[in-house]
């Protein structure tokens, strides 16, 4: 209930649900399907992470504002190859019978799945959801994580234990992803307007030293190969160590 406020996706399945009869079934359970992967992706993050004791609706309003506030930017934030990705989604959607601004919101939820972790870091570092979203998305691209979370899932798990194993994986790569991204934008600024996005990632990584070269490195060849769970698992230790965990 908590994750369906925060998203908006009570919202999203009515506005599918008023397409009956205008797109074709199969395109209208895909969309469907859109809306119930982010619900499945997110909800472990919100038993981890969401305190209930103020009730259901104080949690669920504690990140509605904010996931609103990104959802009508974030294509800005995302590096480019997504944007591309994104906007091309969007436009086989429109072209197929869907209103443009629901294939936007749809289009977006891959994106905007990173908007809890946006919201921690940026509520324990006083920073603008803006810098936070930049700097989180520029990690992601410039460590391949974007590629190797969404791979990740796609892993195919022969048992309980191999399911453990991808989930604890993402879990640390989600944590150790929050660690860096909190430790890129406290870095001493050099300029007088506060440095956030690709530029702060690219500053910090280089007064990081060789070891954090060679962590980065190895994750941007576990990303661009054949990924498994072996070296999903050791991806996630890599950003671990360089997270200081």
């Amino acid at each position: 209930m908590v994750l369906r406020e925060a998203f908006g996706l009570n919202r999203l399945d009515r506005a599918i649900d008023a397409l009956d009869n205008q797109i074709s079934g199969a395109l209208q359970l895909d969309l469907y399907g859109r809306v119930q992967d982010l619900l499945i992706s997110r909800l472990p993050w919100f038993v981890r992470h969401v305190d209930l004791a103020a009730g259901v609706e104080a949690a669920g309003m504690r990140f509605q504002a904010a996931i609103d506030e990104l959802a009508r930017s974030i294509e800005t934030y995302v590096p480019d190859m997504r944007r591309t990705a994104l906007l091309e989604q969007q436009g086989e959607w429109v072209r197929a019978g869907v209103p443009e601004e629901l294939a936007r919101r749809l289009a977006i939820l891959p994106a905007l799945s990173a908007a809890p972790d946006i919201v921690l870091v940026a509520e324990r570092g006083k920073r603008p959801l803006g810098d936070v979203a930049s700097t989180l998305f520029a990690v992601d691209e410039t460590f391949g994580l974007g590629a190797m979370t969404a791979g990740a899932r796609q892993l195919p798990a022969s048992d309980h234990y191999d399911r453990v194993a991808r989930d604890r994986a993402l879990e640390q790569i989600e944590s150790s992803r929050r660690r860096v991204t909190t430790a890129i934008l406290a870095q001493p600024q050099k300029q007088k307007k506060a440095q956030h996005g690709k530029p702060a990632v690219d500053s910090w990584l280089a007064a990081q030293g060789p070891d954090a070269a060679r962590i980065h490195a190895l994750l941007c060849e576990i990303a661009g190969g054949d990924l498994s769970l072996a070296r999903l698992t050791v991806a996630a230790g890599l950003l671990g160590d360089l997270a200081g965990e």
